[in-house]
């Protein structure tokens, strides 16, 4: 009979297992970003989704690329799938925030439960988990024009629209 290889320890911190792909500079540069985000965004989120309105969007914007650099990212680095990502991962802390001391990976999947209409300040549309469900589809979407050489939004501000129900 085979042995079945033990999984590791589930690590509230580390919870995909990636630290160890990583260099110390890309380590150093997801600690300017965490440290980024928890001193320029964290405190305003919630304002902002009320207000639906970021206040210095392209100052953060800024900010976030100069961290990036910093760690010696290009522009071409900063992709659609480089954002998708950065949504996924703060998703995934969102919910991961209350992980105990001692966390299971039973834990960590119960918390993604906890995540209901969750927009992340209008970087997504909105998601939910429930348990014992498959995730709904999101069919919903940024409207953005391309006028004189800007982007625009014509909905006005981060609102998003949706295709229609098929229920």
């Amino acid at each position: 009979m085979a042995s079945s290889a033990s999984l590791p320890a589930f690590d509230p911190i580390d919870p995909a297992g990636i630290d160890a792909f990583l260099s110390d500079d890309e380590k150093d540069v997801r600690a300017s970003v965490r440290q980024l985000l928890a001193d320029r965004v964290e405190p305003h989120v919630a304002g902002w989704f009320e207000a639906a309105h970021v206040e210095d969007i392209r100052g953060l914007v800024k900010e976030f690329r100069a961290t990036m650099a910093a760690g010696g990212l290009q522009e071409s680095d900063l992709t659609a799938t480089a954002s998708a990502m950065w949504s996924v991962l703060q998703l995934f802390a969102k919910a991961q925030a209350t992980l105990s001391d001692q966390a299971t990976g039973a834990e960590a999947l119960e918390n993604m439960y906890t995540i209901s209409n969750e927009t992340l300040g209008g970087l997504i549309p909105p998601i939910t988990f429930t348990k014992g469900q498959p995730a709904q589809p999101r069919d919903c979407f940024y409207s953005v024009n391309f006028v004189d050489g800007k982007l625009t939004a014509p909905l006005g501000g981060l609102k998003f629209d949706c295709y229609p129900s098929k229920n």
